[in-house]
């Protein structure tokens, strides 16, 4: 949730989901504008896309954004968060 403090040294997993679109969305996960590996997993007219991570003071105040995108889109559509490492 945003804005919930994470203590360093715990496993945080980030997901993110879409749903619907034609072809479905290609999901990519980045940290501070760069790119993160995450699993993919589709179903039937969705896609998720989600990250493990250990966090630790390079995560505080750090970026993570989820971008959306097809062959529809010019634009990538994104979500993001912002985490609080203590």
């Amino acid at each position: 949730m945003e804005g919930q403090i994470i203590p360093a040294g715990s496993v945080q997993k980030l997901l993110c989901v879409s749903s619907g679109g034609n072809p479905l969305a290609t999901l990519t996960w980045y940290k501070n504008d760069k790119r993160v590996n995450a699993v993919i997993r589709t179903a039937d007219k969705s896609v998720s896309a989600e990250i493990t991570i250990l966090a630790n003071v390079t995560d505080n105040q750090a970026q993570y954004r989820c971008e959306a995108s097809n062959s529809a889109t010019e634009i990538p559509l994104f979500e993001s968060a912002i985490l609080s490492v203590h």
